[in-house]
């Protein structure tokens, strides 16, 4: 909002614990995106575990709250810069099963290369 964008929200809206109002927004594929910008939303806050703030859709006032782990990404509608936060948690839970195979698994010989090893200078 500082730079004068519009944050949004993509939500996972397949889960049971998002609340959200389902019957006055289109949700595509079990995602949808929500403006939270401060002008459209009231009360924005974490609590929890999750994000909660009000807002109104069809001229109808809704409390939401979405759980943290339910923000696929957080972006703005201009440029649809931002970060995706589950490409990150499913990159942390790969490092952690790679660091859980490298206790399991058995040392490895490497074997050595053959002929002189390559070297540039770089200035």
């Amino acid at each position: 909002m500082d730079s004068g964008f519009t944050p949004q929200l993509l939500i996972n809206a397949d889960r049971e614990d998002v609340a959200i109002p389902y019957e006055q927004i289109q949700v595509r594929d079990g995602e949808v995106v929500l403006n939270v910008h401060e002008r459209a939303v009231d009360g924005f806050d974490y609590q929890e575990g999750q994000v909660v703030f009000r807002t109104r859709f069809s001229g109808q006032s809704f409390d939401v709250a979405i759980p943290f782990d339910a923000v696929i990404a957080i972006f703005t509608r201009e440029t649809q810069e931002g970060i995706h936060l589950q490409a990150l948690s499913q990159a942390e839970s790969n490092s952690e099963s790679e660091e859980q195979d490298t206790q399991i698994d058995e040392p490895q010989q490497v074997a050595p290369t053959k002929g002189k090893p390559h070297l540039t200078v770089v200035k």
